[in-house]
């Protein structure tokens, strides 16, 4: 939700959408006339790739027009021979275009370009049909006022292949339309030259190079650690895994027997019992064996 204007303040205009192009090796989904007639011009011999419904049929509107105006001018200036020449040349110099553009439109339906062939056969051979009927009716048609049937009798065959060639003709175009308004399949990447899916043409485009510069091995090492859960450093470990103390010196035979037993430190002992105690005042030294009491020298007697 936007927030309150506040009064005095300036108005902000809001930011301008971006527009993303779609490259031009790939069919361009809900491209506008002008952009249409552009990539017309750009895939003057591109047979490969696909087309889109709306960069096809706004290219042939293009057309259309074209040839609308050239008709009005040569209404206009009384069929003059300079605007003829014009039409004509613009017809031969748009004719492979046509054609390419209709190959594209057809591997955007994942047929193969080459079933082209069928519409334009079509139209080629109602044309000379009707060129042959029509010459032959001409002929024949002068031949049969002197009376002749079989001349009038030629005459009205070249009539009923006039009639055949432009059924022919308009079958041509009806197949035309039919192959030009077909579905978009998507299988027909395979027809792409990079044979790489098609892109939004609303959708950022990628980086490039994006992979040509790969993550350093320390990074990674440190990113690999940081991934990994925290193992506080207090764990108790298995007992067998645990170090032993060092032996502490000791003239005990238990523990020389068992080098491999830990430490244990030794306990306060008692304070002897009186009758233990020699003359001297210090108590006897627990777990020694007794020895014989030794009065202390008092020098020779004499």
């Amino acid at each position: 939700m936007s927030q309150p204007q506040m009064p005095g303040m300036p108005y902000a205009p809001a930011p301008q959408p971006q527009v993303f192009e779609t490259p031009i090796d790939q069919p361009w989904y809900g491209i506008d006339f002008g952009k249409a007639i552009e990539r017309f011009f750009k895939k003057y011999v591109v047979f490969s790739g696909r087309a889109s419904k709306s960069e096809f049929w706004w290219a042939m509107l293009f057309l259309v027009l074209v040839n609308m105006a050239f008709s009005l001018l040569s209404n206009l200036t009384n069929s003059n021979g300079f605007i003829g020449f014009l039409s004509s040349a613009w017809s031969i110099a748009v004719l492979i275009p046509t054609i390419s553009i209709g190959v594209r439109r057809l591997h955007d339906t994942n047929k193969p370009g080459l079933l082209l062939l069928l519409p334009y056969g079509l139209i080629v051979v109602g044309m000379i049909i009707a060129i042959v009927g029509g010459i032959g009716t001409f002929f024949f048609g002068l031949a049969s006022v002197g009376g002749s049937r079989s001349a009038a009798a030629a005459a009205g065959s070249g009539v009923i292949a006039i009639l055949f060639a432009v059924l022919l003709i308009l079958a041509g175009f009806i197949v035309y339309v039919v192959l030009m308004c077909m579905s978009t399949d998507p299988a027909g990447a395979r027809f792409d030259r990079a044979q790489v899916p098609a892109m939004n043409p609303m959708a950022p485009a990628a980086p490039m190079n994006a992979q040509q510069y790969p993550t350093q091995q320390p990074y990674a090492q440190a990113e690999q650690q940081q991934a990994q859960p925290y193992t506080p450093q207090t764990s108790q470990q298995p007992a067998e895994q645990q170090q032993a103390y060092p032996q502490a010196p000791s003239t005990d035979n238990t523990y020389a027997s068992n080098p491999g037993q830990p430490y244990e430190a030794p306990t306060q002992y008692p304070d002897a019992p009186e009758s233990q105690q020699g003359q001297s005042g210090q108590a006897a030294q627990p777990n020694q064996p007794e020895q014989g009491f030794n009065p202390p020298f008092e020098g020779p007697r004499q």
